[in-house]
């Protein structure tokens, strides 16, 4: 059997007030993405952000929010 499979990709990503990163935007992701930047420009924060949304799939929002010490805050309307 020879069938290709497609594999999920990400193609769009926005992030906005996450560590270094105030308001991000990638638009059309390819899979080979390549990130330069100075340090401290938030370029491994990419890296986090998509261990984060990965982890939580695949152990739960809570425990992904919890590993990166996120203080949980509750808003009432």
């Amino acid at each position: 059997m020879n069938e290709t499979m497609d594999i999920p990709r990400i193609e769009y990503l926005k992030v906005q007030n996450y560590r270094a990163l105030r308001d991000l935007e990638l638009k059309d992701i390819t899979p080979l993405t390549v990130f330069v930047g100075p340090n401290g420009s938030g370029k491994s924060t990419i890296f986090d952000v998509f261990a984060f949304l990965s982890e939580s799939f695949t152990s739960g929002l809570r425990k992904a929010w919890d590993k990166r010490g996120f203080v949980s805050c509750a808003h009432a309307a």
